[in-house]
């Protein structure tokens, strides 16, 4: 049964590690935008904890969280649950991916959500998708 925001989660808990990215991203509005395609139910909000601040990441529907905060001008995050909240992929984007109006399909696409973020990112700040259905595939 998922979680209710009104539980108290253990930030203490997760696995730790440097991320890929921090929240500053977050002050962009594509990539608020990004994130809450892939994170619909997720809630952002930051505490003072252990004399720095935490920005956290709460779904409340899966019981997935992320906790993050800057280090030694290095972004840390911590995350817990049946998903990662924050960049899940550990890769960065590959970008190996083909886009256009039409595409031959071929097998099972899988493309991951750092390129389709990329992807995203990139054609929201261009020109050239304006007004066109782009396809994306492996």
């Amino acid at each position: 049964m998922p979680s209710a925001l009104g539980l108290l989660l253990d930030l203490s808990e997760g696995e730790e590690r440097e991320a890929i990215i921090g929240t500053d991203a977050l002050n962009d509005w594509t990539s608020r935008f990004v994130v809450q395609l892939a994170a619909p139910h997720a809630q952002r909000l930051a505490m003072e904890r252990d004399g720095r601040t935490e920005h956290v990441l709460v779904d409340g529907e899966s019981g997935s969280w992320a906790a993050l905060y800057e280090e030694g001008g290095r972004w840390i995050v911590r995350q817990d649950g049946p998903s990662a909240l924050w960049d899940a992929d550990h890769d960065p984007a590959k970008g190996t991916y083909s886009v256009g109006d039409r595409l031959p399909m071929k097998g099972h696409p899988k493309i991951s959500r750092a390129d389709v973020a990329a992807f995203i990112h990139k054609a929201v700040h261009g020109s050239d998708k304006i007004h066109r259905s782009p396809v994306i595939s492996d």
